[in-house]
């Protein structure tokens, strides 16, 4: 099949993935971390509590236009379909039954375009470094340094592993090292990455203190490590991905795609024996993966067995993407609790909000309070009287709040006197209607000067 021609069915494929992630945005309410980071990007910062600031901007640049769904996501699905076509070149254009068995399989590649969510940023940056770091490597010219540079802190600006990325990405090409452009490259990513070190120092370091201190408990347990492995299989298509990794390995055909991809696999298994993984984190490993399949599965046979090894991974993500995208009313239970997350919010805030009978809202968790915030028309202080600090301990929505005035508490914990509102996800929530702010927060025996803060 001619190059033409496989370039046109990439196309169709991106752009039929472009539309479709912009209809099913329309079809879902933002997850709880969607609403949070909605949150983050109504603050422009240099940094937040939990993360850098890339994710922000992205929702800001899209919700400059509206606060919809759509529109908060936008620029994401333009993100992951600039994604896939750097993929396909990295592939050097050829392979598509794979390249599309791949991309239609994988659900993290396959979600990175219809969430507004810090990995599809990183996924994006990190694929246009590997493609530019190949450029450079074998033309050095000034604007290979220059966007290297600005991509690298773009990178930094996502996610802080991306560190993981450049390390995986130097070992492998280790004589970057002998070139004088590369100590520029350094020095320019450390000039473009100081507004976040500077907002670190005026914060006290907390989003680093958060990530090291008080993400999770860190201890060996089998099962950190039985899930993580079961997850990636899971993740990678099952046995397409087992099949498909076990031809990598017996000959890896780019080099720093296999240090990115098979490194960082092995980077995050060896975190796994300390600690629990995010199953989200191994988003660029599998990134890296996809064009090493294209240049690994050549033969006829090997392509024949893969793409029907993914089928069964492509018919269930399609079934998932089906049932995210159907309507599911109060009385109807949802196929999967969890997406009760992203339907009905609306409904749900209106009824949180009759509950509240005119006081005003505060919420405990953060993203309780994301959501009221996103779909009622004031912003929502989050207390975390019984849950983890946030950005919102930054932002001190409730600093004008006196001892005295009345409010109505949203939680998921029922109190005497709570009425209770149906949600779908994790249980009912809460609404403890018309308490004076201090005689609430006396029943977590918090002080109000505990609580408002300068």
């Amino acid at each position: 099949m001619n190059k033409d021609r496989l370039n046109l069915y990439v196309i169709l494929l991106i752009g039929g993935l472009f539309l479709l992630n912009l209809f099913q945005s329309t079809l879902m309410d933002l997850s709880h971390d969607e609403a949070y980071y909605w949150i983050y990007s109504l603050f422009p910062a240099w940094g937040y509590y939990d993360h850098p600031p890339m994710v922000s901007w992205l929702i800001g640049l899209g919700s400059y236009f509206g606060d919809t769904e759509t529109l908060v996501r936008l620029p994401f699905a333009i993100l992951q379909a600039a994604s896939l076509w750097l993929l396909w070149d990295l592939g050097q254009r050829k392979n598509f039954p794979v390249f599309a068995s791949s991309v239609l399989c994988m659900p993290l590649i396959l979600g990175s375009g219809f969430l507004a969510l810090p990995d599809t940023p990183l996924m994006f940056f990190s694929i246009l470094f590997w493609w530019l770091t190949l450029k450079y490597e074998s033309n050095e010219k000034v604007w290979h340094v220059l966007l290297l540079s600005l991509v690298i802190a773009c990178m930094f600006y996502s996610k802080y592993h991306s560190l993981v990325v450049v390390l995986l990405t130097v070992a492998a090409k280790p004589k970057l090292f002998l070139r004088k452009s590369f100590w520029a490259i350094v020095a320019l990513v450390v000039v473009f990455y100081l507004p976040h070190v500077m907002w670190q120092a005026d914060h006290d370091f907390i989003t680093f203190d958060f990530h090291l201190n008080k993400r999770s408990e860190k201890h060996f347990e089998l099962a950190n490590i039985l899930d993580f492995i079961g997850g990636q299989i899971a993740l990678g298509g099952i046995l397409a991905f087992l099949y498909g990794l076990f031809k990598v390995l017996k000959s890896p055909k780019n080099k720093l795609l296999a240090f990115n991809s098979i490194g960082f696999f092995i980077f995050v298994l060896l975190l796994s024996f300390r600690n629990r993984i995010e199953a989200n984190w191994t988003v660029t490993a599998f990134a890296a993966l996809i064009p090493l399949l294209c240049l690994s599965l050549v033969s006829k046979k090997q392509k024949r067995i893969y793409v029907a090894l993914a089928i069964p991974a492509l018919i269930l993500m399609g079934a998932i993407r089906v049932v995210l995208m159907q309507s599911y009313p109060d009385e109807k239970k949802a196929i999967i609790e969890r997406i009760g997350e992203v339907k009905n919010w609306q409904q749900k805030t209106d009824s949180i909000i009759e509950a509240a009978n005119g006081g005003k809202i505060v919420a405990d968790t953060y993203q309780i309070a994301s959501k009221l915030s996103f779909y009622s028309p004031d912003l929502v202080p989050s207390l975390a009287l019984g849950s983890r600090k946030s950005q919102f301990d930054l932002l001190n929505l409730e600093k004008d709040i006196k001892e005295d005035d009345i409010v109505s508490y949203v939680s998921d914990t029922e109190f005497p006197g709570s009425v209770k509102i149906e949600v779908g996800y994790e249980g009912p929530l809460y609404v403890l209607p018309l308490i004076s702010f201090g005689k609430l927060l006396k029943r977590y025996n918090t002080s109000y000067e505990e609580v408002i803060r300068d």
